[in-house]
């Protein structure tokens, strides 16, 4: 389906450490996401939380999402993001 912006809320911001490239360059923000109709499988995947980077997202920031349909709750970490554009997660608990 389609990421949803007005579900993405910052959660706690990281405390002492800039996201410059002068200072330290990665996230320490939690942040925390529902989506009613995406899956983790969906939401796992290159670029979905397409402005991210406008919103804060960076690298190794923590993304606590919620999958209302199932009620399942994941555990996500930034792998990447694309300055002025997207941020890509990865679920942190491996099978």
């Amino acid at each position: 389906m389609a990421y949803d912006s007005t579900n993405l809320q910052l959660k706690t911001a990281s405390i002492g450490r800039a996201h410059t490239t002068a200072g330290f360059p990665y996230g320490g923000n939690t942040w925390f996401y529902t989506s009613t109709t995406d899956a983790a499988g969906t939401v796992d995947g290159t670029s979905y939380f397409s402005d991210g980077h406008k919103r804060g997202m960076r690298k190794y920031d923590t993304v606590e999402f919620v999958d209302v349909a199932s009620t399942l709750y994941h555990l996500l970490t930034v792998t990447a993001v694309t300055t002025g554009g997207a941020a890509t997660v990865t679920s942190l608990l491996t099978t």
